[in-house]
């Protein structure tokens, strides 16, 4: 349903107005009031619609299941796991559209209050509506992120300044960054009331969670997430109701968009750019430090693997020559290749330090590390024949006590 600007608005919305820079908002008590009314008139199409969007991930976990018993009786192998991969992937995808759909299908009941509406004229009305519904509000979602980063001030800013896109979109026709400069257009100069607002709605949607409190520690956690569900199902569709009754008040003071500032619009743009490259960034080096933690991780692995195999080739050697070599290459004599057991990162050999009628292997770890019973610092670790340290020398190893 394509409808022009000024078309299509909620029947709430008396015609437009001139501007009444002036006019408050309805005070929170009205607010609360009006909502749940309107709420609790609608409540069955709206419970409704809700569910769907929740049962639409129900066949994930029916997947899952099946994947295990299948598992379970059947041997493993790679055509059953990647049948079940490229069926999952899709219904994954199946789900996340249908809960989209039934997420713009409330608004768009906000847009048509008939009691008698049927869910199937709305899931068909949203389903043309989804893709830009949800490009806007991962745009929403980019900007807002970015803002808690930057010291989770800029964060709420952005979230009250960006909280009526969802409404600008559905009611206006707007979308993607000019839903996003109309939403800061409406918000402007009533930023605090608006913010109280939403953060009473807050509160309510934490009073909501009290009772799960006090179930016990004992409860199975099928009822915590039974609760969950029940709490969700009360809160969300009247929360797009009670953000949809302030929508109405900004609209009602600012009117139509009169934003033809295409130089604000161009600054919208790039904020959200911006924003993505950010976060883009902060995701890919927060990969790259993953990763170096990894690489590190694997070359420790490696140095204390290199030294137990050192430690098995000296001790084949003593049983046939009653001592330790004087160098770890007279190894070689018996077959035992050891060239390879280099530290994987400067590729020096370990120090070997023949001491009488025993020996100390040391080695460098890049973090501390715990394997068995013992303990290894980051740095130097040195240990003997009898995988002990030498304390009057070395002190980087000690046992778990």
């Amino acid at each position: 349903m394509e409808t022009s600007q000024n078309e299509g608005l909620p029947n709430a919305i008396p015609p437009l107005t001139p501007l009444a820079p002036t006019l408050e908002l309805t005070p929170i008590s009205d607010l609360l009031s009006k909502s749940f009314e309107i709420y609790w008139s609608r409540f069955k199409k709206f419970t409704q619609l809700e569910l769907l969007g929740l049962l639409a991930f129900v066949p994930i976990g029916v997947l899952a299941t099946l994947y295990l018993v299948i598992s379970s009786i059947l041997q493993k192998s790679a055509a059953i796991t990647i049948s079940f991969f490229v069926i999952s992937f899709v219904t994954v995808i199946f789900s996340i559209i249908f809960a989209i759909v039934t997420q713009v299908a409330m608004y768009f009941y906000l847009n048509d209050l008939k009691i008698d509406t049927k869910i199937k004229d709305l899931l068909l009305l949203a389903k043309s509506r989804a893709f830009h519904f949800w490009s806007t509000s991962i745009l929403v979602g980019l900007v807002v992120i970015a803002g808690f980063i930057f010291l989770v001030v800029p964060g709420i800013i952005f979230a009250v300044a960006l909280s009526m896109t969802a409404y600008v979109y559905v009611f206006e026709g707007l979308q993607d960054t000019q839903a996003l400069q109309r939403s800061r257009e409406l918000v402007r100069g009533y930023w605090w009331p608006v913010a109280i607002r939403l953060l009473t709605a807050l509160l309510i949607s934490y009073a909501i969670q009290v009772p799960r409190y006090f179930l016990g520690d004992g409860v199975d956690g099928a009822i915590y997430s039974l609760f969950e569900i029940v709490a969700r199902l009360i809160f969300y569709p009247w929360f797009i109701v009670y953000s949809f009754l302030i929508y109405r008040d900004l609209y009602k003071i600012k009117g139509a968009s009169q934003s033809e500032n295409k130089k604000s619009k161009f600054g919208m743009v790039i904020l959200v750019i911006f924003c993505a490259i950010f976060i883009l960034g902060l995701f890919a080096s927060f990969m790259l430090v993953s990763l170096d933690s990894a690489r590190m991780k694997s070359r420790d692995a490696k140095r204390i693997s290199d030294i137990n195999q050192i430690r098995v080739a000296l001790g084949i050697y003593r049983n046939d020559k009653n001592k330790y070599p004087e160098q770890l290459t007279e190894l070689s004599q018996f077959g035992l290749d050891i060239s390879k057991d280099v530290d994987p990162k400067t590729k020096a050999s370990y120090e070997y330090i023949l001491d009488k009628d025993d020996y100390k292997l040391c080695f460098n770890l890049e973090e501390a590390k715990t394997v068995g019973v013992r303990n290894y610092q980051k740095g130097k670790n040195c240990i003997n024949s009898k995988n002990e340290i030498d304390v009057n020398n070395f002190d980087s190893v000690q046992d778990n006590q």
